[in-house]
């Protein structure tokens, strides 16, 4: 996992090397009604998308959405029973902003092509 200033770092440096696209995705834990956490998730998406671009990051290549509390990481088990001190204690993992990272490498021929973590690419301008 990345801290966001890592992030923001990665970003700048693929965008200098071709085209990328980032959603940034909003979650919350189970607390709350569905209303209060899409807000609150598209709070969080928001405020770490205005963080990156603080940092130097091309605003037109984020885009921020609130997933709510609909995708809870599904390792993060938490005791109904528990006292709540406890459970949200628990879930705090499920209260996080993800990153969808896409990069486009340009080639010469002003075409592009996407770039997927771990995999090996030719060069694109030799037509390899």
């Amino acid at each position: 996992m990345l801290s966001l200033d890592e992030l923001a770092t990665k970003l700048i440096a693929w965008e200098a090397r071709g085209d990328s696209r980032v959603n940034l995705t909003g979650h919350t834990d189970r607390y709350g009604d569905d209303m209060y956490n899409m807000n609150l998730s598209m709070l969080r998406a928001q405020t770490v998308c205005q963080y990156l671009i603080g940092k130097g990051v091309t605003s037109s290549t984020l885009t921020a959405s609130g997933a709510g509390k609909t995708q809870p990481l599904p390792h993060v088990i938490c005791d109904s029973n528990a006292p709540k001190s406890v459970q949200i204690k628990c879930l705090q993992p499920n209260r996080r902003v993800e990153a969808d990272v896409t990069v486009y490498a340009f080639a010469n021929d002003g075409s592009h092509h996407e770039i997927r973590q771990g995999e090996t690419y030719q060069n694109f301008n030799n037509g390899q």
